[in-house]
């Protein structure tokens, strides 16, 4: 615990684990009809809930490997937090979707600080 910036990297870890456990679990809220899609929904429903879940499953491997060194891992990372929010922008903003827009920004939040703390850790 006494490295720096660890719990930066930790808790945006577990903020990718928690975002890719949202994606699936809409994903799977849609899959099986709990979730209205509105008029014309039936014919998107298997299509949006594939893209979910591998938007789900793309978002766990980042938790897994983001801030490990790879500059190129952390870029992707930035990436895909960066259109979690436009995602949650993009939808009509009802309570749900503020809620999950300020986790998103929660989760951008939280890498950017973890970023500049790991950078300030390979700078000294």
């Amino acid at each position: 615990m006494s490295e720096r910036g660890h719990g930066a990297v930790t808790a945006t870890r577990w903020l990718f684990a928690v975002t890719a456990l949202l994606w699936v679990g809409v994903a799977a809220l849609i899959g099986v009809g709990w979730v209205s899609l509105g008029e014309g929904g039936a014919a998107v429903r298997a299509p949006l809930a594939v893209l979910m879940l591998a938007a789900g499953a793309a978002l766990a491997l980042l938790g897994r490997y983001v801030l490990r060194g790879r500059r190129w891992v952390d870029a992707l990372a930035v990436v895909a937090a960066v259109t979690n929010v436009l995602a949650a922008i993009s939808d009509d903003l009802g309570v749900w979707d503020a809620a999950y827009l300020a986790f998103s920004l929660l989760l951008l939040g939280v890498l950017v600080w973890a970023l500049a703390r790991t950078s300030e850790r390979r700078a000294s």
